[in-house]
């Protein structure tokens, strides 16, 4: 079957077809080595297009072609991946499916890199075998107490690899019809063939899966002790970020509840409360569900301990953000991690333009050969943030916009 498929993958809309039946998993973001996006013709921001192609991002993410040679040797790609090969405006050039009958080559892929050094970059696919259940994914915008809608991935399982086919329960395609916001992605009838599992939460400011199309190939391995077991999984982007609505703020303060429920108030602790809710109401779940994340999102996951919902049973945040001015990416006791603010910052700290798939493109200047220490020496930090602040004075940017957020 696989090799079927990649016969078939000459375009991106194949590409996008196979990810959709959750056949094949894109790897790409996952491997270690430089990553570059390029653009290319066909955006559609959600749902359906009038030709049947369902929503995807508009900025292609592939692995810069240099990159190659050292994934192999780091045993990041594998026996039976698919390297599909693009040119700068986003064009399929070559697909290949690496050997499955011996282990891959350093030599080998170099040899590959060698041949298409003009391309942009590779995607990296995978069939997703390690997932020992069918999962089905649909996309849902789940209403807040106050009417702000979150994007959220729902993954369930709906029976065992290798027994009949799954029906795909239909939910809401981002930016497709509208529809109340009570019955946003909900289901009529929960289609499965298992009994209800727990559920899973991971709440992110960053990317998760594949917007308006994909399948369970966009789970990571990296969860396959839910996955295991048959865990229905959720991820959501919080306020402000990707396609969910509303304001994005760094650390978002718990105030709905400080020093007691205050009406019309929310906060990532409400957020959490109103997600477990509808969750429960809409998919086939045991009752149970466990929230967790790690940095950014642990910050997200350290909130919800204090959403009180019953159904919450366990929390896991690891090395989740907690307090930016004494030991995090912005300072380490008061002293400001330049390196760290300069990369991740130039980017991150942009302001959020949703509901859009894209990250914001980063402006640091920081070449990717650059000794930091000979970079960063004799530059004033104003016009080293000049770039990304977007003002005409950037020592007022550096007040105004960072100190609310990291004591600058």
């Amino acid at each position: 079957m696989l090799s079927v498929m990649i016969a078939v993958i000459l375009s991106i809309s194949s590409l996008r077809d196979a990810g959709a039946r959750g056949e094949i998993a894109d790897v790409t973001g996952r491997l270690s080595g430089e990553k570059i996006e390029i653009e290319f013709d066909g955006r559609r921001l959600g749902g359906v297009s009038e030709d049947g192609v369902p929503a995807g991002d508009s900025k292609l993410r592939v692995l810069k072609i240099s990159a190659l040679r050292g994934c192999a040797r780091a045993g990041d790609i594998h026996r039976g991946d698919i390297l599909m090969v693009f040119s700068p405006d986003g064009e399929v050039l070559h697909s290949k499916q690496l050997g499955s009958s011996r282990p891959v080559s350093g030599l080998g892929i170099a040899l590959f890199s060698l041949r298409w050094r003009k391309a942009a970059g590779v995607k990296v696919l995978r069939e997703p075998s390690w997932l020992p259940f069918r999962y089905t994914k649909r996309e849902v915008l789940i209403p807040m107490r106050d009417g702000v809608r979150l994007y959220t991935a729902i993954y369930e399982p709906c029976g065992v690899k290798n027994a009949p086919k799954c029906s795909t329960p239909q939910g809401l395609g981002v930016g497709g019809p509208s529809k109340s916001a009570e019955n946003d992605g909900a289901l009529s009838e929960p289609v499965s063939e298992i009994a209800p599992r727990p559920i899973v939460l991971m709440r992110s400011p960053y990317p998760v899966g594949t917007y308006g199309y994909g399948g369970p190939g966009d789970l990571s391995d990296r969860i396959r002790c839910f996955t295991d077991r048959g865990y229905i999984i959720v991820e959501q982007n919080v306020r402000g970020t990707y396609m969910s609505e509303g304001v994005f703020e760094d650390v978002r303060p718990l105030v709905a509840a400080v020093p007691e429920p205050v009406e019309g108030r929310t906060d990532e602790a409400t957020d959490a409360y109103d997600t477990i809710e509808w969750l429960l109401a809409n998919t086939r779940s045991n009752g149970s569900v466990g929230i967790y994340g790690v940095s950014y999102p642990g910050f997200y996951a350290t909130c919800a301990t204090v959403c009180g919902h019953p159904a919450l049973k366990i929390v896991s945040p690891q090395a989740p953000v907690t307090d930016w001015w004494m030991g995090d990416d912005a300072h380490h006791n008061g002293a400001l991690m330049l390196c760290d603010m300069y990369g991740f910052g130039a980017g991150f700290f942009r302001p959020k333009g949703n509901p859009t798939p894209d990250s914001a493109e980063s402006l640091s200047a920081l070449p990717d050969s650059a000794d930091l220490y000979t970079w960063f020496r004799g530059k004033p930090l104003a016009d080293l943030l000049r770039p990304f602040l977007g003002k005409a004075s950037a020592e007022a940017d550096v007040k105004v916009q960072f100190e609310p957020k990291m004591h600058f």
